[in-house]
């Protein structure tokens, strides 16, 4: 009974993923899919399912662990150095509750999945449950995307039901977006486009099993990444069509060659479209202020290379860090100084645009690593298998996905990639068991 309650909660984190604001004042962490997680969690505790789970999973636990107690420690010290004249409760409190939020969910879904008969098939249909949703709300983005009057109104009747809306700098996430990018159920078209580029290795494998529902789950994400017009997504997309073409044993010459034309066509096709917003994206001022905010978290990384600044702390070194740039901001960073000093050294004002360089802000050089050890650790043991297996490898392609689109948002923009790290130490766990059986059994 609880092992089926838990399912449910499970099923639920992932169907749930897009709601990351939702319309509830004064909570600490903003995310749906966090509350079915620490409820499974609790039920799955509760039942003893956690029995034998280091005796199973004891690396993968250390690297989490590992990674908690340094950002722990470096938030308790960034604390220290601001002792004087600020409090410790909410920032502290803050940290605790993402830690606990985002690290139990793969932790729960290792041990909850690695008791399922099949943990990628069941993980397969909730994340596709959850798309064909993402899906449903998106005909109505797209038909406000064409100047439907009826669906516009329905977005701004609907929109504030999920979503918390003007929470950050005044305006984000707004009502209603009115750039003509798609977003769907998330907060933005960032985060939906990195929700779709984790999800397509899943579609491929999908197509693969059943074609028809398949292709149809692949060609509408393709249609919403073109929609989003996400350069981030483009290259994940562009990325994943390479490694996929000539790391894949079962795609003969012939076809690898008719593919890499069709995929050149295709990225022939969405450069003459959307050539020109792509590059104004990195050449105009607003592009120059993010990469001036990536390089001075690296810089502030350098300064503070043991603890960094501590959790979401590293805002009051960011602007001697802007002040050695070569340039002037423009208006959004002039914005983000300014709110930075009202919000004060508690709160920080900067937008996350590397998830990489606001981690070694944060915690250091020894945090960074800390965490790339926690993904690294189950991709390179699924990829160094005798016998390769097929799901292993699709949720390690979701893996890395994530960890392209890292390089432009924060590492806690989507809770995806936290559930699939879960479920690829459930399936690698298994792998594992089923690997020394047949060892045993050929001695």
């Amino acid at each position: 009974m609880m092992q089926r309650a838990s399912l449910a909660c499970a099923f639920l984190a992932c169907l749930l993923l897009p709601f990351d604001t939702i319309p509830v004042d004064n909570i600490l962490v903003p995310r749906a899919s966090v509350y079915p997680v620490l409820v499974g969690a609790a039920l799955w505790t509760a039942s003893g399912g956690f029995a034998g789970f280091w005796r199973e999973q004891r690396i993968f636990v250390c690297l989490v662990g590992l990674h908690c107690f340094w950002m722990l420690a470096a938030t308790l010290n960034g604390l220290y150095e601001l002792r004087a004249e600020h409090g410790l409760l909410f920032p502290l409190a803050r940290c605790l509750a993402d830690l606990v939020s985002f690290w139990a969910a793969p932790l729960w879904f290792a041990s909850l999945l690695g008791r399922h008969e099949r943990p990628f098939a069941f993980a397969r249909w909730a994340l596709l449950s959850m798309f064909a949703l993402l899906s449903l709300y998106a005909v109505a983005d797209i038909l406000h995307l064409a100047g439907w009057q009826k669906a516009t109104e329905f977005l701004r009747a609907t929109s504030p039901l999920f979503r918390k809306v003007a929470t950050s700098d005044g305006w984000w996430p707004p009502l209603v977006w009115t750039d003509g990018r798609l977003r769907s159920l998330c907060g933005s078209p960032a985060f939906l486009a990195q929700l779709l580029c984790i999800l397509l290795p899943l579609f491929w494998h999908h197509m693969r099993r059943v074609p028809l529902s398949g292709a149809l789950f692949l060609g509408s994400a393709l249609l919403m990444i073109v929609l989003i017009k996400s350069l981030t997504g483009f290259l994940v997309l562009a990325g994943l069509a390479v490694c996929g073409l000539f790391l894949s044993r079962e795609i003969r010459l012939r076809r690898r060659l008719a593919l890499g034309t069709a995929l050149s066509l295709l990225a022939t096709l969405l450069l003459f479209v959307y050539g020109k917003t792509l590059v104004a994206k990195v050449t105009e001022a607003t592009g120059r202020e993010r990469f001036a905010v990536m390089f001075s978290e690296f810089g502030i990384m350098a300064d503070h290379p043991l603890f960094g600044q501590g959790y979401r702390l590293s805002g009051r070194g960011m602007e001697e860090q802007l002040a050695t740039l070569p340039f002037t901001m423009g208006k959004e960073g002039r914005m983000w100084i300014a709110a930075q000093a009202e919000r004060g050294p508690l709160k920080n004002a900067y937008p996350a645009l590397n998830a990489y360089s606001r981690m070694g802000a944060e915690a250091g050089i020894l945090g960074l690593l800390s965490f790339l050890a926690v993904f690294a650790w189950p991709i390179w043991r699924a990829l160094h298998r005798a016998t390769r297996d097929p799901e292993e490898q699709t949720l390690c392609f979701m893996l890395l996905a994530a960890a392209v689109f890292w390089m432009g948002e924060d590492s806690h923009s989507s809770f995806a990639p936290y559930l699939i790290l879960g479920v690829l130490n459930a399936l690698g766990a298994r792998t594992r068991v089923k690997e020394l059986a047949t060892q045993l059994s050929a001695e």
